[in-house]
């Protein structure tokens, strides 16, 4: 078995977020680009497991581990695009169970070697997440001072972070 891809991130409640869009605008390589998603998360007992369907996109299912903790964590990852979206929700859905969706708009900006979203979610308000993907040979080390130099660069403080899945909000409301 091939090993997973990996990124360091952290995710963020986005408290000036008129602010973080000029300065996420300021480092990008170019504009955003707006997604509407909707995930559907099902039950697993290892990782997640969710249905991204982004209008005028592929869906894609993705696979992933990460930790809930506060502040910069790994995550590994799969990602395999979906043909028929509906059947693999209605087929998941029946073997393992939904536990829910997550609808959002995505704002998506590139600052290499990072990924930035700002993401306004459906009953939760406004976030930003950063996102630096770890290439073979990379350390994990250079994913952590990357993502720590961009949350001085946007305005994220720690008392800013979180530690669970936007699912995980959804279902704690």
């Amino acid at each position: 078995m091939s090993t997973m891809p990996m990124n360091v991130e952290i995710k963020a409640f986005a408290r000036h977020p008129v602010r973080q869009k000029a300065l996420t605008a300021s480092l990008a390589n170019g504009p955003a680009v707006v997604m509407d998603q909707c995930d559907t998360f099902f039950h697993v007992l290892r990782g997640r497991l969710k249905l991204r369907e982004t209008v005028g996109k592929p869906a894609t299912l993705i696979q992933y581990e990460r930790p809930n903790l506060y502040g910069i964590r790994t995550s590994r990852y799969r990602v395999i695009p979906i043909e028929d979206p509906d059947r693999v929700k209605q087929i998941l859905g029946h073997i393992l169970g939904i536990s829910g969706e997550v609808h959002k708009r995505r704002e998506f900006f590139q600052v290499p070697p990072a990924r930035i979203h700002l993401d306004t979610v459906d009953g939760l308000g406004q976030f930003i997440e950063i996102e630096v993907v770890i290439e073979p040979g990379q350390s994990t080390q250079y994913g952590h001072e990357t993502a720590h130099d961009l949350m001085s660069k946007l305005a994220i403080t720690k008392s800013d972070l979180i530690a669970e899945a936007y699912i995980d909000l959804i279902i704690s409301v």
